[in-house]
């Protein structure tokens, strides 16, 4: 849930104005930064264009999150329909970043004239990256996986275990991440018993546009034949990424 301070209009009481958050102006690289812009038009308006998002300083990948939000916003005893975009923006090195001012272009339509085309700006945004946080000693080979939240959850079939000889178990892990792209999540690995053959099948990867930002998932199964009949014990498969919200490591498992 995202709060933000009530919308004033600028001075001058403007017949259209432009606002833009961001859900941080410090992050690290390749972790989500959630851009917002609002669109308030208190009189109609013909021929619109929107320019395209920029951002400065480096590269950026930009995900838009879903359809633009439309809504009525009372403003000082005034009605103004808003259109609301949001963005997902993971820069991809560190350093100071800006995010130009949004453009939006149109003529006004007020009481059957057309105005001639006008531009509206809104204010340019800082954002400063910080470069990858080393992970702590006994995961010092961990991949850096920037994110709100990751899960890890495992189930096999037969569910109870118990199989032939030379019949493979089903093992399916599912890793769920939000604030990460999907192709940044790892291939995961069973660490078994030699007398276990272990063979992957191809992951399957998607990933969904939230209006809070992108949440993705990567699924992969296993076949795990015993060569000789015995108990085996699988493994906790453990996955170390680090918090954006608490600034630590954590681990899933």
């Amino acid at each position: 849930v995202r709060f933000t301070e009530p919308v004033v209009a600028p001075a001058g009481d403007p017949d259209i104005f432009l606002e833009v958050i961001h859900d941080r102006n410090q992050s690290w690289v390749q972790a989500q930064v959630i851009y917002t812009l609002k669109i308030y038009q208190g009189v109609a308006i013909r021929q619109n264009q929107l320019e395209p998002l920029r951002v400065d300083g480096g590269e950026v990948i930009a995900t838009r999150l879903g359809e633009d939000r439309r809504y009525e916003a009372p403003i000082d005893g005034r009605q103004f329909d808003v259109v609301e975009r949001t963005y997902a923006l993971f820069p991809q090195e560190s350093g100071e970043y800006v995010i130009q001012p949004a453009v939006f272009r149109g003529s006004l339509y007020s009481r059957g004239r057309i105005s001639a085309p006008q531009e509206f700006r809104s204010e340019a945004l800082q954002l400063s990256v910080e470069p990858a946080v080393p992970p702590p000693a006994q995961f010092a080979d961990a991949l850096w996986l920037p994110a709100s939240e990751l899960q890890l959850s495992a189930s096999m079939e037969p569910r109870d275990g118990i199989l032939d000889e030379g019949v493979p178990a089903n093992i399916v892990v599912d890793t769920v991440v939000r604030g990460l792209q999907a192709n940044q999540l790892p291939e995961l690995e069973l660490d078994v018993d030699p007398a276990l053959r272990v063979y992957p099948d191809q992951p399957d990867f998607a990933s969904r546009e939230l209006p809070d930002g992108v949440i993705a998932r990567r699924q992969q199964s296993f076949a795990v034949i015993a060569g000789r009949g015995g108990v085996y014990d699988l493994p906790t498969i453990t996955l170390p990424w680090f918090d954006v919200d608490t600034g630590e490591w954590r681990v899933a498992s």
